[in-house]
């Protein structure tokens, strides 16, 4: 496994802002790729700056293991479970693996799964299941979110898509032609340190629960929320501003 960064490097990186680390996460792709780095040297690079847990109960007491094919293995003093740095993560039994920083770039870029395909140059059913791998890493960020200061809310709505499904028979088929009419709402929330999320809450417009699970939990309690055209965003946010000064 490479050696991306120096110890003060990473230091340096941790101290930073958030403009700053943007800058530096950049730089570092373009390193990595001088460097001819793949996603696992990278979960290496990660593990230099978060110390690994065990997959199997979470513990911290973890001790290194020796190495396999150039990756360090750890062994849990709590479970005993053996594990490498890539176990349980989206680059885990990956093939053609110096492939996929690329792949990602690809679709920070927007690209269609047939245009990241042939840039790539991997074939379109690899397109399709690595990007549902990084889809599936991303989703596990979203408990590690949350929102300060200047907060606005969106509700987006959606056409309904189930493009490529084969219908079994007749009724499946007359069921998801009504499900077509209908939209997908999705709120958006944001915040001006540049903190974003997207939640997909079913069909039609936001409901008032789905907007307190977002206030409740994610939301620091001197923040000021913004809200647009939506009444039930409004009138939730209301609400919630009133009850934090009614507490304080």
């Amino acid at each position: 496994m490479k050696t991306i960064l120096k110890d003060q490097e990473l230091e340096d990186y941790l101290a930073m802002g958030k403009q700053e680390n943007l800058e530096f996460l950049d730089k570092l792709y373009h390193l990595m790729n001088q460097l001819n780095a793949d996603v696992v040297d990278y979960q290496g690079l990660k593990a230099q700056t978060i110390p690994p847990l065990c997959p199997n109960c979470q513990s911290k007491n973890i001790i290194k293991n020796g190495t396999q094919q150039g990756q360090q293995l750890y062994i849990c003093k709590n479970c005993g479970r053996n594990f490498r740095i890539t176990t349980g993560t989206f680059v885990y039994r990956l093939k053609k693996k110096e492939k996929m920083l690329d792949y990602i770039r690809c679709m920070l870029e927007g690209k269609t799964l047939r245009a990241c395909a042939a840039e790539v140059g991997i074939s379109l059913p690899t397109s399709f299941a690595w990007r549902h791998r990084i889809i599936s890493a991303l989703r596990t960020f979203e408990n590690n979110i949350d929102f300060y200061g200047i907060i606005e809310f969106e509700q987006l709505l959606m056409r309904y898509s189930e493009k490529g499904r084969k219908y079994k028979n007749r009724e499946e088929y007359e069921e998801a032609k009504k499900k077509k009419q209908r939209k997908v709402a999705v709120m958006a929330t944001k915040d001006r340190s540049g903190n974003m999320l997207f939640n997909l809450t079913g069909f039609d417009k936001v409901k008032r629960a789905q907007i307190e699970r977002i206030l409740n939990t994610k939301i620091s309690s001197n923040s000021v929320i913004c809200s647009n055209h939506n009444e039930e965003l409004k009138n939730e946010s209301t609400r919630t501003e009133k009850t934090r000064d009614s507490n304080r």
